[in-house]
């Protein structure tokens, strides 16, 4: 069964786009969600496991609710990759595929 990583942004046009490019590029090897609403993705992170989660720096006060073993916050300052146990910072102004090898490695 495919990994599931899950996608959520303010800007949904983002989320379809980034999710789009992912699938072409790794959509053998995981499976791509992209959510706009934060309580639809709560519930379903309650019933399923989700292996990563993208999301904007706005949601991270919302992490703590969404069940996922990592968790990839996108933001536009920092263009080093940082990571926190959990959490790992990646720079949302890249490519989509360099975003992703950052992921899968």
């Amino acid at each position: 069964m495919k990994e599931v990583i899950t996608i959520i942004n303010e800007d949904i046009n983002y989320s379809k786009k980034f999710c789009n490019q992912a699938i072409k590029l790794y959509g053998e090897k995981y499976l791509f969600l992209t959510f706009s609403n934060i309580l639809s993705l709560k519930n379903y992170s309650s019933e399923n496991e989700i292996e990563s989660l993208i999301v904007s720096d706005g949601y991270i006060d919302k992490l703590e609710e969404i069940k996922a073993n990592s968790y990839y916050i996108l933001n536009e300052k920092n263009k080093n990759v940082k990571r926190e146990g959990k959490k790992n910072y990646i720079y949302k102004l890249q490519s989509i595929k360099q975003i992703l090898s950052v992921l899968d490695g």
